[in-house]
């Protein structure tokens, strides 16, 4: 299945779940070979693969085990490689000025 924007956060994670359990069994690794080279115990292991919350340091974890961690830079691809008009880093975010805006000046009741 194609995770797309229209898809809820559980649906999100139930087929990241899935997807982690499939590439699991296609390494014929077992969740306690799995729980064994990642550090992660048996039943969060299950947990994961059953969808629910876990630590994302987990997920890394474990696509690092199934040889899949090369595709963490899709998931935050880096900001500096995006084609943007102003290339210099930023260091947080303002809200944009509309200079065209008008005042309203209490009592006299004209906008400037």
């Amino acid at each position: 299945m194609r995770i797309e924007n229209e898809m809820t956060t559980k649906s999100v994670m139930n087929e990241f779940a899935e997807r982690i359990k499939q590439y699991r069994i296609n390494m014929q690794m077992t969740q306690a070979e799995l729980s064994k080279k990642t550090g992660i115990s048996i039943r969060n292991i299950v947990r994961i693969e059953k969808g629910e919350d876990t630590q994302f340091s987990n997920i890394i974890k474990i696509l690092y085990v199934l040889h899949l961690q090369n595709n963490l830079d899709l998931v935050i691809p880096d900001n500096s490689m995006r084609p943007t008009k102003n290339k210099k880093n930023r260091s947080r975010a303002s809200k944009i000025k509309n200079k065209k805006e008008k005042k309203f000046v209490w009592g006299d009741g004209k906008i400037n």
